[in-house]
């Protein structure tokens, strides 16, 4: 698969002082990223798709924190069905209880709508075009507890299968909190192994694992602390594109515990990727398989 050269996960800015350098769909941004895995300049329009589990809700704080990234579309997991963020507008929302579900919002400029989808889908897997730049974006969120209908690590997977139409298409982001990895494989029935291969099959990849070349099962970052407890690191959220696209990844951040750990037992995936031209081909893709 075509990827960009491998980089080590290195500490990076824990503050929004350092700019971008290249112009966003927005406006020239800060990064206040932990984990830096990919180059800080960007050449020509970038599209910064960020996804955080808010954890108990996006407060005021939780919110201005994550407005410090930039994000022209952001998936949030554990938030309220009334959570705002200035500036952008939730285009979706979805969750067993008006409290704790998962949004997307965006920034007028990307035009994004939601995507069809039934109702125990959108809980698990909630779908959103971008309709200026003909993108889509899968938010994910493996909650067992959402609508009660099986362990986390099944119904991301099953989910995301149910979008397939989605998939085939070739030009989505899947992104968000599967609440699982590869750690969870033994004794899970290789859970997220399937998931994997679910997305591999419909032409996706892994983005860090292509980024840092890691071997499936050797990673090194951590996106979630279980119970804010920093001996319990793991890898549980994720983001896949499709392969043709890897070569137009500008960055791919995973934040710091000393930035976010404060806020939430997990850190942000934030992703920049050159904004692809509306029905550009990107290759043909198979359909999932199951």
């Amino acid at each position: 698969m075509a990827a960009g050269p491998p980089l080590a996960v290195a500490p990076g800015a824990d503050t929004a002082a350092g700019a971008v350098a290249g112009l966003s769909i927005s406006r020239v941004r800060a990064r206040a990223i932990g984990y830096r895995l990919s180059i800080d300049v960007v050449d020509g329009a970038t599209l910064r798709i960020v996804s955080w589990n808010c954890a108990r809700g996006l407060d005021a704080k939780r919110a201005a924190r994550l407005l410090d990234l930039g994000p022209d579309v952001a998936v949030i997991q554990e938030c309220a069905e009334t959570a705002e963020l200035d500036g952008m507008f939730r285009v979706a929302w979805a969750g067993a209880i008006p409290d704790k579900g998962m949004a997307v919002f965006a920034r007028p400029e990307v035009d994004a709508e939601p995507l069809d989808a039934n109702a125990e889908v959108r809980r698990w897997c909630l779908p959103v075009r971008l309709a200026a730049l003909d993108v889509d974006v899968l938010g994910v969120w493996g909650f067992a507890k959402n609508g009660k209908a099986g362990p986390p690590r099944e119904v991301a997977r099953t989910a995301i299968n149910g979008v397939g139409p989605v998939l085939t298409r070739a030009r989505a982001v899947v992104i968000g909190d599967f609440n699982d990895g590869p750690h969870f494989d033994a004794g899970n029935g290789r859970s997220f192994a399937r998931t994997w291969e679910l997305l591999e099959s419909a032409g996706y990849r892994s983005l860090y694992h292509a980024r840092t070349r890691e071997a499936y099962g050797a990673e090194t970052a951590a996106t979630l602390f279980f119970k804010w407890r920093r001996a319990e690191p793991f890898l549980i959220d994720h983001a896949f594109l499709p392969a043709a696209w890897l070569d137009a990844v500008r960055g791919f951040d995973i934040g710091s515990p000393e930035r976010w750990l404060d806020v939430s037992d997990h850190m942000p995936l934030v992703l920049d990727l050159a904004a692809p031209r509306p029905n550009e081909p990107v290759g043909p893709a198979a359909g999932p398989s199951t």
